[in-house]
């Protein structure tokens, strides 16, 4: 009967070990918090930056050769489907 004793003391010992020791050096050496940094926004160009000379047809992106866009492609004969 005195070996469980034992157990039950070596045990309780144990347990207040693993849990006692970590919490007492998260309570001795709190984490730092980072310093909040504000977020710089770019600042839009203003709209005489704009080319006035290139209208917006020639900026968009233009399809390949033979190919239709928004299609699926169509080789030799057989068809996505």
């Amino acid at each position: 009967m005195n070996w469980i004793w034992l157990n039950i003391t070596i045990g309780a010992a144990a347990f207040l070990a693993v849990t006692g020791i970590p919490l007492w050096l998260v309570i001795k050496h709190p984490d730092a918090r980072p310093v909040a940094v504000p977020v710089r926004r770019p600042v839009p160009a203003p709209a005489s930056a704009a080319r006035a000379d290139a209208p917006l047809a020639s900026r968009r992106r233009q399809a390949a050769p033979g190919r239709r866009p928004g299609r699926a492609m169509e080789t030799a004969g057989h068809t996505a489907g």
